[in-house]
Parts: structure tokens; sequence; C-alpha cells
């Protein structure tokens, strides 16, 4: 609060109401209770009345930055209060130094496997923020396959691969009544043709099978390649963080929130943007509807990650309107920083060829929405 002390003292008119706005709002981000003019005045704005404060407060009323929702209460913030709120928070980044040695730590790895990478870094985002998270990833060229595990499916037999890079991609064939051990068979088979196992004796039935099979996994990893993907490229994590607001205890609030992470045309819309102005960017409630979304409730703020200094791929969390924006920017922005350091070094370091999304999301998609 002493920024807030040391705005208090200012002369000029405008800077005064800046300065209550922005201690309202930063109050009540902290407690969740509608803010009076005497609460305020013992949060930090001793230099004011609480006279004073009333006045601010109806003129705050007027322009639309305040809502009182019973007439003996207090204020809360409305969606323009927040915007102005987060702006402020924008022009001033910061990050305590506990949580810029917690990141720096555990981003900067020397690692092959990126796509893990991404993956696991993306969880630890989400529980520094303790928001949902959305990444996308570029995409990573001779991604050899390292592992293969089969797995009986009720008529299926599950396929799944683990790349050199740490992509996990599954395919489903028809299982044909085998055997468990005859699975094992088939799936040391198929380990042997991609040099991880030795060659085992077989039945000519089982391998005839496994031959099949080997060359239809091969034509449909090759072509995955050949095609975008976006399920493979992108990885949400946190849905279940977002249980622990009190906005998202109301089901049709949640559903729509979580909706705007399920829907790719909408989210690529705001990662786009985030990459165009190539920094940090935040929507806040009403401001979702441009994209399309119902999320009035919430706070989608993205970044854009790159490497060597091309833009590679973009991250979003989804919080509440009321959540700790100063935290969150300053986390999300040496996030970006570290990712991209470590990306940069290990691409060159293992000489991996990538493809950006950014072509993907060169289409502005808020056209479709309007």
């Amino acid at each position: 609060m002493l920024t807030l002390k040391r705005l208090c003292i200012k002369s000029k008119k405008h800077d005064k109401i800046k300065s209550i706005l922005i201690g309202v709002v930063d109050l009540f981000i902290k407690t969740n209770k509608p803010i009076g003019s005497n609460t305020l005045k013992a949060n930090g704005f001793d230099c004011f009345s609480s006279a004073t404060i009333r006045n601010y407060f109806v003129k705050l009323e007027k322009i639309g930055y305040l809502h009182r929702p019973h007439s003996s209460g207090g204020r809360i913030p409305t969606s323009s209060a927040y915007r102005e709120y987060a702006n402020n928070c924008l022009e001033n980044l910061k990050i305590s130094e506990k949580d810029e040695k917690k990141l720096s730590k555990n981003l900067k790895k020397d690692c092959k496997k990126l796509n893990t990478y991404l993956f696991h870094v993306s969880d630890q985002l989400s529980e520094m923020t303790n928001s949902c998270v959305f990444l996308l990833s570029p995409t990573f060229d001779q991604d050899f396959i390292q592992e293969i595990k089969l797995i009986s499916l009720e008529n299926n037999l599950l396929c799944i691969i683990i790349t050199n890079y740490g992509q996990i991609k599954t395919e489903l064939f028809q299982l044909n009544n085998l055997k468990k051990e005859e699975i094992k068979q088939i799936e040391n088979f198929l380990l042997w043709k991609i040099g991880k196992e030795k060659r085992q004796k077989i039945s000519i039935k089982i391998s005839k099978f496994a031959r099949k099979i080997y060359k239809e996994m091969m034509m449909r990893f090759i072509t995955s390649y050949s095609r975008t993907n976006i399920n493979e490229k992108s990885y949400k994590t946190g849905f279940s963080n977002l249980l622990s607001y009190r906005e998202f205890q109301d089901p049709i609030t949640l559903a729509q929130s979580i909706s705007l992470f399920e829907d790719f045309d909408k989210i690529s819309a705001l990662l786009n943007e985030s990459i165009k102005v190539g920094k940090l960017t935040c929507w806040i409630g009403n401001e979702l509807s441009a994209f399309g979304s119902l999320a009035t409730e919430c706070a989608v703020i993205t970044i854009p990650y790159r490497i060597n200094y091309m833009p590679a791929g973009a991250i979003a969390v989804l919080l509440p309107k009321r959540c700790s924006y100063q935290k969150v920017f300053g986390i999300m922005q040496i996030f970006s920083e570290c990712i991209s350091d470590t990306l940069t070094k290990n691409i060159y370091k293992y000489k991996i060829n990538f493809h950006s999304n950014e072509e993907i999301l060169l289409e502005d998609k808020r056209k479709k929405f309007r």
C-alpha cells in the first residue's frame, strides 16, 4: 500500500480519484468484501477524511467504476474498475524476489524433451497463479519414436507412442481377440523395429499382425507431421483450481468460463492478439464478448514466448475478475522470459528444427463472432 500512500499526497484531482479507485480495487481483491470509506481510510488512506473518500466514491459510482450492492453498504469494483487497476499494474510490473528465484530455478533447464518440458512448466505456472492454463506449443522436427506401449481396451488395441522430445501420441487398432501374452509379443516386435529391444521369436500369425500394426502406426505417425493437429500442440491444465474461487461456485459461471479454453477458435483469437502486440495482454469481463465468449465473470491473461526472438507460441491463464493482477502479471512476465531462454538454448544445443504457430494464429478470428 506504500505506492497508494504516495499517490495520496499528489495535488492533482485526477491522481487523487485514481488512487482512491486503485485502493478500493486492491482492498476488494484481498478481502472480497464491499469497501466502505472508513475501511479504506484505515488501509493506507488516512491522508483523506472519511467524508472526502465518500465524495470520491459517489463520483466513481456515477462514472461506472464502483457499484453499491446495498444502499447502506460499501462499494465493489465494476469491470471498468478492474480494467483501470490492471492497466496500472501493467505500467508497474513487479514480482517478488522469492517467486523470481523459484521460476528461474525451475524453468531454466538443460533438456531435449521440449514438449514434456512445456507441459511440465505449464503445471508449475498453474500452481503458482492458482489458475487454469492453456499453452500452445510449436512443432518440433526430427522427433523420433522413443517408446511404444500397447494396452488392450475392450475390442481395441490402444497404441501409445512417446517421442524423443516428449510428445505423446495415441492410435487405436482393432484387437482381433488377442491374448495378453500375444499383445506383449507384438509390443516387443514394435520396439525391436525401432531399435529399442532384441528380436524375439513369435508365431507366423502374430508376426503377420505385428507387421501390419507397425506399418499402419508408422504411416499415421509420419502423416501427423504433415497436418495441423491443434490438439497435439496444445496443453490445458489447472481446471480444478477454479473451484477454489467463490465466483466459480455457480455452475453456469464455471461452465461459461471453462468453455472459453475448450473452444480453440476463441482462445486462438486471444493468443493471436497477444502475439501481434508482442507482450503481456489481458481481457476482463465483458471485454471477452468481442471474441464470442459469455465468460463475463473471468479474466484471461496472455503472453507470447519466443525462440531466438521469434514468436513460437503463447500462454493464457484464466482467473476470476477478482484476482491478484500485480502478482500474476509479474509471474507471467518472468515465466515467458525463462521458457524463451530455455527453448532457445536447447534448440541450438540439440540442433532441433521447429515450426512456430504464428501461421496458425495470423487470422483475426474475432470477425467470426461479430
